[in-house]
């Protein structure tokens, strides 16, 4: 029992102290911190995008979008309300498939 208990221990920190993997929503807020422009609130980015994101549903449509954002760098500077024009695209077909998940219509074509 205790090997497996200092086993766990030992993988758990390997990850940062971190006990799980990354979700998308940690990997997303990663991605954006810089274009929060000093109002990055780890906590709090991760909770709305969880609540906002559609869940596995819109899996392929949140993995676009973290592709997109891993293409370009995010600032501050180029970016308006965490998002990089360049990606808007995809954050606009996440936003609708997340709608369409939790029963709203979706808010464009």
């Amino acid at each position: 029992m205790a090997t497996l208990l200092a086993a766990a221990l030992t993988v758990a920190g390997c990850q940062n102290g971190y006990p799980i993997a990354a979700t998308r929503c940690d990997h997303f807020c990663d991605l954006t911190e810089e274009a929060q422009c000093g109002e990055y609130n780890p906590a709090t980015c991760v909770l709305s995008c969880e609540q906002g994101s559609g869940g596995p549903t819109c899996y392929p449509e949140f993995d676009a979008l973290l592709a997109c954002l891993e293409m370009h760098e995010t600032t501050c500077a180029n970016s308006t309300f965490g998002v990089l024009p360049e990606c808007q695209g995809a954050q606009n077909a996440l936003f609708n498939c997340a709608d369409v998940a939790y029963g709203r219509p979706p808010a464009t074509k």
